[in-house]
This record gives C-alpha cells, structure tokens and sequence, in this order.
C-alpha cells in the first residue's frame, strides 16, 4: 500500500501539474495574440483570490479533534461545534479527502463519553486508533476573549493545529523539529486567530444577538476556518458573503 506521506506527495504533484498545463495553454493562446484573453482565463483558474491549502492531507481515514482544555470557550459544547462544522466543510470538497472518510463527529462524541476521565489523558494517537482513523487533524483552543471596548465586544479566539499519524503518534504536520534532531522538542502547531466583526453589547444592529449566540457564530467561523486549512478555497468578492 502506498505510504500516507507518499499519497499526499503526489496530490500536490497532481496539482502542480494541472497549473502547468493551464499556463501552457494560456502561453498559446498568447502567442496566437490573444494575451487579454489568456490572462482572463488564468485569472479565472487560479487568480490571486485563490487561496491554497496549506497542507494536503494523507487520503487516508481522518478524525477532527478539537480540545479547549483551559475552557478558554467557557462552554464545553463549543469545541465539538468546531469540530462538526469543520468537518461539514471538509467533506463539501473532495480536495480534501478524494477517496477516504471523515470519522463522524458523533462517533468522537460518543468515545468522549466511554472515557469519561480519561478522554483528557488518552494520546491523541490512541484517540484515532480507537476511530478507527489513519490520522488525526488536532485542534487546540489557546486562547479566546470578547474584547470588549466600551460597548463593542469582538469575539476572538486562537487555534493551534497539527496533524498526527495514529499508528505511531508521529506528527505529520507541520513538520517537527524532532524529525532533525530527536533531541529538540517538536515544536508549536500552525496557528489561527479569529476576530469577529466589532458588535455592541446588545448585539449587531438590527439583531438581538445574545452572548450565547456570539459564542455559537466564533465557534462556527473557528470550524470554516479550520476546515480551509486542507483545501483550496476562493476568496468572496467584495460584498460577498462568506
């Protein structure tokens, strides 16, 4: 069977192909002396407005945990939130997962449960062999504030990501300092912060957004969020929603 790091390897490849073959056709039809045109059709495929993924995953069976263990969120529900939403995105695509399978948020619900005390000390390799998943996308809540300002308040929070190999526990990104010198520790995930648009205390205007309801939409915007990291995605046009 082909190696996880391998399959992720030539997805990337595959793409990079696909790119070249796009700026070859657009090279011809720039020398057919249609160059405003070309660059059109360049824009559209892969314009500036699309984002990359920041890393391709493995096509193997994949679990998303996500962990606030400081209660930064100060509800406990939030996280798994993050974690259904995520994968929900997830799974709108297939560049992220061609040929394999998300584990369903329910079922790390469900193992959280069976644990009980235990779910905060178990590895979080042991947690992916128990899914039943060939990896774990791992998200760590860091931090979290309703930076509030006189009477505007702006829900922030940060996350801390890295992707983990069940069968050993090795991280597979981002890539651990460890991999060079097994002395050194491995080093922080890759970070992600957001920051809701400014509302006040009441709520935006026009709405009667509660605090609970503003915790909800973080929570949403955290799992999107997250969910990008493993895909291509465009960014909206001005006025567009997200």
């Amino acid at each position: 069977m082909m190696g996880q790091g391998c399959s992720g390897s030539i997805r990337v490849a595959l793409q990079s192909a696909r790119y070249a073959a796009v700026c070859s056709v657009v090279g011809i039809l720039c020398i057919a002396g249609g160059c405003q045109g070309a660059a059109s059709l360049l824009s559209v495929i892969s314009g500036p407005d699309v984002v990359p993924a920041r890393y391709v995953l493995p096509d193997e069976d994949t679990a998303v945990l996500v962990d606030d263990p400081q209660n930064h969120l100060d509800n406990p529900s939030l996280s798994r939130q993050i974690g259904t939403t995520a994968v929900y995105h997830l799974r709108l695509t297939e560049e992220a997962l061609p040929e394999a399978e998300f584990i369903e948020p329910r079922e790390v619900a469900r193992l959280e449960r069976r644990l009980a005390r235990d779910w905060a000390t178990t590895p979080i390799d042991e947690i992916g062999r128990q899914l039943g998943a060939d990896q774990v996308i791992y998200a760590k809540v860091v931090s979290a504030s309703g930076q509030i300002e006189g009477n505007l308040v702006r829900p922030t929070a940060t996350v801390e990501v890295k992707v983990v190999r069940s069968e050993d526990g090795a991280r597979l990104w981002p890539a651990s300092r460890g991999l060079v010198d097994p002395a050194a520790p491995p080093g922080p995930g890759y970070r992600f912060t957001v920051e809701m648009k400014y509302q006040t205390r009441e709520g935006s205007i026009g709405h009667r957004d509660t605090p609970h309801d503003l915790q909800r939409q973080l929570a949403d915007e955290l799992g999107l969020e997250l969910a990008r990291i493993f895909y291509p995605w465009k960014r909206p046009e001005p006025g567009e929603s997200l």
